[in-house]
């Protein structure tokens, strides 16, 4: 008798020794839009703090090494010394209405970066030159939360309790870029390979609503709130819509048909 449950108990320590995956919730892992009339504000915060020497040092030094390899991002700095120092980001600020939307960026220097959003264009107005860059949409819808892209059944952890609230944890290895800058990198970004390229990212996600609770990577934690949605809808100034106009002439002259001679 001893001999027969001596196996069974091996096995049995086994199978309890090697958790099993855990199963993922159904439905969509991040609300992938919110209500027409919607705001959200991001509070960045980082373990050394808002004003990082060692940090900023070492941003630089990466930027000009590139540039010494790279001719056009060297023109690019010359032109733009700004990029060598970026300030850190402290609070995101997104207010939609309908089509219309405006996001800004306040940084660690008290700075802020404005962009305005409708059917046609996003303009933005850069904080560090004060220019005004375009891009044109053709009724391209923009996603909400397209920082978090990665998350997938793969990098699902846990539920756990966050404020009161069950929560969905994802942890996964992405590049920074998927999450500063995730629709360019989305678009146009060539994925680098190698770990010193990657960073390992924590998202936790609300389980009944599926809206962002926080993203953390590296020293920085990024807190996502949901004051009162708008009441009335935003209209874009007119310094903003005029950039869109401007663009939106000139496409459409460069694409009429010429003249017969």
């Amino acid at each position: 008798m001893k001999n027969f449950l001596l196996p069974v108990l091996i096995l049995l320590v086994s199978i309890s020794g090697h958790a099993q995956s855990p199963d993922i919730p159904s439905g969509p892992l991040v609300a992938t839009e919110t209500p027409a009339f919607s705001h959200w504000t991001v509070t960045c915060t980082y373990a050394g703090g808002d004003n990082d020497a060692k940090r900023d040092a070492a941003y630089s030094a990466a930027a000009a090494k590139m540039a010494a390899s790279d001719p056009v991002l060297a023109r690019m700095l010359a032109t733009r010394p700004d990029m060598m120092h970026r300030p850190r980001l402290k609070q995101r600020n997104v207010i939609k209405t309908g089509k219309v939307r405006v996001e800004s960026w306040t940084y660690a220097d008290g700075k802020q970066e404005e962009k305005w959003q409708n059917e046609k264009g996003a303009v933005t107005r850069s904080a560090f030159t004060g220019k005004f860059t375009v891009q044109m949409l053709d009724g391209e819808k923009t996603p909400d939360f397209p920082e978090f892209a990665w998350l997938n059944a793969g990098n699902f952890k846990e539920i756990k309790m966050v404020n009161g609230n069950k929560c969905m944890v994802f942890v996964g290895k992405i590049q920074v870029g998927q999450i500063e800058d995730p629709i360019f990198f989305a678009k146009d970004a060539r994925p680098v390979e190698g770990d010193e390229a990657t960073i390992t990212a924590t998202a936790v996600i609300n389980l009944e609503t599926r809206m962002p609770v926080s993203v953390q990577y590296r020293d920085q934690t990024r807190k996502y709130e949901y004051p009162p949605a708008p009441t009335v809808a935003l209209t874009m100034p007119p310094e903003f819509a005029a950039v869109v106009q401007q663009v939106e002439e000139r496409t459409k002259a460069r694409n009429a048909p010429l003249s017969p001679p």
